[in-house]
């Protein structure tokens, strides 16, 4: 890629999963979706929005050697690991987010065990700075009285401003944008910006984006509006 560029990725050309009891959207390859023009950006290999029916979820599988973490946007998922020797059970509401940093090797399960409300989350995984590392799981979280015009920073290397800590050089921020609310952000040099519309409308620059869109970014400043 060039030293500057910016463009969307429209959530229509997403990958998709459907199931019975699970939608899923794709921004990059995964599972049966591949696409050789969006297998990764960055250190960032994985982002899918889920949609889980109640009573459903994914049974206990494997991971290893990656940062995943869970921004759940409505609904609730129970999460179980087996890093602790009598695992771990957690149960994941609106407004939290959970890193799962796989290390070395865990297994888990996610089940959303409200039969009648669909869980809406986002799952993004991250290739880590170091392999191999004893795995850890820990959640926080965060109102949406943090977010509302601002860039609330949810997750970072050093765990910097009460955030919860990840192995990459990564910052991950969400924010809720009221109308006529305009921001603007500087990048440190070299670095590139992944941006996920979750609900609503947003500008960024001189594109439209809509519910489900990601937009990529590099260059000296990224300008935002509602």
């Amino acid at each position: 890629m060039s030293s500057s560029f910016s463009y969307p990725r429209p959530q229509a050309e997403r990958g998709v999963t459907r199931l019975d009891w699970l939608e899923s959207r794709h921004s990059f390859s995964f599972g049966s979706y591949r696409d050789s023009n969006h297998m990764r950006f960055g250190a960032l290999r994985v982002l899918n929005e889920d949609w889980v029916k109640g009573g459903h979820g994914f049974d206990a599988h494997p991971h290893e050697n990656f940062e995943i973490i869970t921004y759940m946007v409505s609904g609730q998922l129970g999460h179980q690991d087996n890093i602790e020797d009598n695992g771990q059970q957690h149960a994941l509401k609106a407004g939290d987010v959970q890193i799962m940093s796989a290390g070395q090797g865990l297994t888990h399960s996610e089940m959303n065990g409200l039969h009648n409300e669909t869980a809406h989350l986002l799952q993004i995984w991250l290739i880590p700075n170091e392999r191999n590392t004893p795995p850890f799981y820990t959640q926080k979280h965060f109102s949406a009285a943090e977010k509302i015009n601002r860039l609330a920073l949810l997750l970072s290397p050093d765990a910097r401003e009460e955030s919860l800590p990840i192995k990459q050089n990564a910052l991950i921020y969400a924010s809720i944008f009221q109308d006529g609310y305009q921001l603007s952000y500087t990048p440190k040099p070299d670095r590139q910006i992944w941006l996920q519309l979750i609900r609503g409308t947003l500008h960024a620059k001189d594109t439209k984006l809509v519910a489900g869109d990601g937009f990529a970014f590099k260059g000296d400043v990224l300008q935002l509006s509602h």
